[in-house]
């Protein structure tokens, strides 16, 4: 029998996603207090859209510049 993977979740917390991007928790709040990552209210709980940790990371310049040949 084989089991599929746990999806991932949707949501992560602050804590997570600092850790995920490996940023330090002020510096995730500040992101998300810019607006450059996206979070949600559920009650109390902020919560971090996955999504807008991809589109965060697609935003930021490279760290090197590609040579063009």
């Amino acid at each position: 029998m084989t089991t599929s993977p746990a999806p991932e979740p949707l949501l992560l917390s602050p804590k997570s996603t600092a850790k995920a991007l490996g940023l330090g928790l002020t510096k995730t709040w500040e992101l998300i207090g810019k607006g450059e990552l996206r979070a949600r209210k559920i009650g109390r709980l902020t919560m971090v859209e996955r999504a807008s940790i991809a589109a965060f990371l697609d935003r930021l310049p490279p760290a090197r510049p590609e040579k063009v040949a």
